[in-house]
């Protein structure tokens, strides 16, 4: 018996019929195999406002009430309970079955995208549901290596894991991976496709965090009061430069980004020296900029850092900004020393704006450029030598051997100011002799996996590693019983391993002469001053100040100065790193969302390697590397035949050239007169016959 029969009359029950058979014509036999309504059966007994009862939308009367009763009672009890699809931690107890019903078109074809089958799903009629109408799970075809389904999307959201814990995964290991698991060939090109898309589901968006930005610094002042964030922003309007770029007119566009947070800022001014180490390094992403850091040292003679900034590019007005921004939060009244790489720009600017701080340049990146020209390890080992005197007499005495070696080398150092690279000639306030900026390179090295993301990702992973570096610091510093720090004992441990060569001659109270064969240094314990200097402009007595303190049996830790105590290590991290809600919880604040900075890609592959020098470490053997080879068509050092800027083929005719082009004799050939023969034989040869 026809289901609609038993509600209606024999006409709608043939309309009814009718309307069934066109559907059959047009979705097939699958979709009619069963009766799907599970839900809708519990509206068919509800009364109407009458007294009777509406089935299929037409009214009957009390009279029909027994008929009807009974049969919604035999529906009820034919009523079918079909299984719902549920998320499974593990895709292998997922199991499809047909009539399973689905919130969506969107949750079935995200969970049938990994299998291979035949299946046709409909929605409903007057319910949010959608039901599996065929499914058929057997395969009569052969195997295809290629599938269009198995875009760079579908492999995106497979990757993400692999990804998240190998950022740098190589294509043809992708490539590997998709092929055991989905029997599969791709290209390189999807496969590219797939990871970067795999690290934006991972970090985030470049687009969209710079879409953030705004939200992003209020709630971090939010969040960390006393913390100083400041946004620079371009905003173009309709002209030449917009027409050229394609850009949108009336919108910001991302400049420069400012950060010093507060536990940073307030650890700095009770714990660290006034020295300050300055560098920027790329960020590794296809917008691309750079990322400032100012970073401190502590107590234990660490970094510590102290602000970042994201740049366009590292220039001149860039560097005047950052430092502007970073002297308005540590204050301008102390006699701060500033440590940085030979730029060019910023060298200018702390001889133009600030000639009241004192400025040192890294001698690392000095001796690279002075290897440029001169070479050889004794050059080398003067040069070290130089930079680590203490005194002006020990200075002048290797200068003068420099310069018997190569006037050439002494000259182009005398060309660049002692005080930014001489250790003789740095200020005692400063309370640190260090002539390289390694602390900004460690720091720079340890943030390298971070500065590949996008820029509030980047921000927000550094801001993280602060915060646990900081609470880490706090820890370790309990389990030091001593009353200096770590490193600071055993820098003074050498101290004292070296103080037995010398003899100390006590002059008066606090007043000694110190010898040793025929040299000889005056120290006063009192002021802590040595001649040598190395006292003075480190704060940790030297070994000629030991032998004295030893003299007077008394501590040398005594006399070391209050910012290498672990007491100043606590107080410079007792300030935390305050914690940031996600973006989930982030309060809009309603203004035009920032876009990414103008971008002028260069052409060829991005690098993301940067280039080594020379001396630097390398992987594998590379023969000769550094060395300066001459090109012997031209005589000339440092180019070979493609960059020798002489004549076509190399002139011969400079002096110097190592090979003048020998002009070999034409042969002649005569006839054999000896013999009397016919024979053609050479003029230069014997004739042997």
């Amino acid at each position: 018996m026809n289901p609609n029969q038993r509600y209606g009359g024999q006409d709608s029950a043939s309309s009814d019929s009718e309307e069934l058979m066109h559907m059959r014509d047009q979705m097939g036999d699958g979709v009619m195999n069963s009766d799907y309504t599970t839900e809708e059966l519990l509206s068919l007994s509800e009364p109407s406002s009458n007294g009777g009862f509406q089935v299929d939308g037409i009214e009957h009367s009390e009279s029909d009430a027994t008929v009807n009763e009974t049969v919604v009672d035999n529906v009820r009890r034919k009523r079918k309970t079909f299984p719902v699809f549920r998320l499974v931690s593990n895709p292998d107890d997922l199991v499809f079955e047909k009539h399973m019903l689905f919130t969506s078109a969107k949750q079935f074809k995200e969970a049938i995208i990994e299998y291979a089958v035949k299946a046709y799903l409909a929605k409903l009629p007057r319910e949010m549901s959608w039901q599996l109408k065929t499914l058929n799970m057997e395969h009569t075809c052969t195997r295809s290596f290629k599938n269009p389904r198995c875009s760079a999307n579908f492999l995106a959201k497979k990757l993400m894991k692999k990804v998240r814990r190998q950022p740098d995964i190589k294509l043809r290991d992708i490539q590997e991976v998709v092929h055991e698991k989905y029997v599969v060939n791709i290209s390189a090109g999807k496969a590219s496709r797939a990871r970067e898309k795999a690290q934006e589901f991972v970090d985030g968006s470049y687009v969209e965090q710079y879409n953030q930005l705004w939200d992003y610094c209020a709630k971090l002042r939010r969040s960390s009061p006393g913390s100083t964030v400041l946004m620079k922003t371009h905003t173009f309007n309709e002209g030449e430069l917009a027409a050229e770029m394609d850009l949108q007119t009336g919108l910001p566009y991302f400049g420069r980004l400012y950060i010093c947070w507060s536990g940073c800022k307030q650890g700095f001014r009770v714990g660290c020296r006034p020295i300050i180490g300055l560098d920027a390094c790329h960020l590794k992403t296809k917008i691309g900029g750079q990322l400032m850091v100012a970073i401190a040292r502590d107590p234990n003679e660490e970094y510590f850092p102290l602000a970042v900034a994201v740049v366009e590019s590292e220039t001149k007005d860039s560097w005047i900004w950052f430092i502007n921004l970073l002297l308005a939060d540590i204050g301008d009244e102390k006699r701060w020393t500033f440590i940085s790489d030979q730029q060019k720009e910023l060298v200018q600017a702390f001889a133009n704006k600030w000639p009241q701080y004192k400025h040192r340049i890294c001698c690392r990146h000095l001796y690279n450029n002075l290897r440029k020209q001169y070479h050889g390890i004794m050059i080398r080992e003067l040069f070290w030598k130089a930079t680590k005197a203490t005194y002006a007499h020990e200075f002048e005495r290797i200068m003068n051997e420099m310069k018997d070696i190569d006037e050439g080398a002494y000259n182009w150092l005398k060309g660049h100011t002692t005080t930014v690279w001489a250790r003789h000639m740095f200020r005692t306030d400063a309370l640190s002799d260090t002539i390289i900026n390694n602390m900004c390179e460690s720091f720079n090295s340890r943030i390298l996996k971070f500065r590949g993301k996008p820029i509030i990702s980047m921000l927000e992973d550094i801001r993280l590693y602060l915060m646990s570096r900081f609470q880490q610091n706090r820890n370790s510093i309990m389990r030091v019983e001593s009353e200096l720090c770590s490193k600071i004992c055993k820098r003074l441990h050498r101290e004292k391993v070296g103080s037995g060569r010398w003899l100390a001659c006590w002059a008066s109270d606090t007043k000694f002469e110190v010898k040793n064969g025929l040299q000889s240094f005056i120290v006063d314990l009192a002021k802590g001053v040595c001649s040598s200097r190395k006292w003075d402009i480190t704060g940790i007595p030297c070994c000629h100040a030991i032998s004295c303190i030893f003299f007077n049996i008394e501590q040398a830790e005594k006399y070391t100065n209050a910012c290498y105590h672990t007491s100043t290590y606590k107080a410079c991290y007792e300030h935390t790193i305050d914690l940031l809600n996600g973006a989930n919880m982030w309060t809009s604040t309603g203004l035009p969302p920032v876009q990414p900075p103008i971008k002028r890609r260069p052409s060829g592959r991005p690098k993301k390697k940067r280039i080594l020098e020379p001396n630097e470490p390398r992987r594998g053997h590379y023969k000769g590397l550094g060395i300066a080879k001459r090109y012997k068509s031209c005589g000339n050092i440092g180019h070979n035949k493609r960059s020798c800027k002489g004549e076509v083929g190399g002139n011969t005719s400079l002096p110097g050239a190592q090979n003048q082009r020998r002009h070999r004799p034409k042969k002649i050939y005569v006839n054999c007169e000896l013999h009397n023969c016919e024979l053609q034989i050479c003029v230069m040869k014997i004739c042997e016959l």
